[in-house]
């Protein structure tokens, strides 16, 4: 499965599961943060640090993730995908960010603010 559809499946399955509660309410912070960095954990493998980006997701998912290059652009879509249904709570926030640099580091990459 490509990295694109394994993004929309996971996607497709955590909006079925909790996009909407039993009682009707969009997910929680917990339940989009913890479907983020799962996401994330999976993107971020690498062997050299050009092989590595940053995601500027946004609140409530954190200011930003490293991410393997060739899944930059699935997981900032799921980023807002994620967003979306979060602020469905009419809930908003925002972050004061540092500008931080996508590292390899142990076949994983990580963010640096060097």
């Amino acid at each position: 499965m490509s990295g694109f559809k394994a993004v929309t499946v996971a996607l497709v399955v955590f909006l079925s599961a909790c996009g909407v509660d039993n009682d009707g309410s969009p997910p929680t912070e917990g339940e989009v943060r913890a479907t983020f960095n799962e996401q994330v954990e999976l993107s971020n493998d690498c062997n050299d640090t050009l092989e590595c980006a940053v995601v500027y997701a946004g609140c409530p998912l954190g200011c930003s993730a490293a991410v393997n290059v060739e899944k930059q652009e699935e997981i900032e879509e799921l980023a807002k995908e994620l967003i979306t249904q979060y602020e469905r709570n009419g809930i908003g926030c925002a972050y004061s960010c540092t500008q931080q640099f996508p590292v390899c580091v142990e076949n994983k990459c990580v963010l640096d603010d060097q």
